[in-house]
């Protein structure tokens, strides 16, 4: 855990992250002194995903199988990015590259914009 969070500044983010003060008793005897981890940390400074919670009793960032899964499929499309920029090393100078590279994101945002309409689509009931 980052040095500069004292041991009151964890006990701070717990309370606002509505720990119970035997919550915050348990996490205290499991490790000897208050813990939250550096994931659970940078959660609480950033936001939360959906279906991430903390376990109180170690500190540690849980995540649902489809948070690891999102975070599965972010990763592939960061690295996708780095091929594409890879391929495209002059594209701040080479036209034909920077076409190339603007054609790429638009696609991807095209398909993103497909997704995030296909799930305002209306639900049918099976029944």
């Amino acid at each position: 855990m980052d040095d500069h969070y004292t041991q009151g500044d964890i006990a701070s983010i717990m309370e606002q992250l509505d720990f119970t003060p035997q919550q915050i008793e348990a996490n205290r005897q499991y490790h000897g002194q208050l813990f939250l981890s550096e994931d659970t940390l940078e959660a609480f400074a950033c936001g939360f995903m959906v279906g991430e919670t903390v376990c109180p009793t170690t500190g540690e960032l849980l995540k649902s199988q489809a948070t690891r899964e999102l975070d599965s499929s972010k990763d592939q499309l960061i690295e996708l990015f780095h091929r594409a920029e890879a391929a495209f090393k002059d594209r701040h100078s080479d036209p034909t590259e920077r076409a190339a590279m603007k054609d790429f994101i638009s696609f991807v945002k095209g398909r993103a914009e497909m997704a995030r309409l296909q799930m305002e689509e209306p639900v049918e009931d099976p029944f």
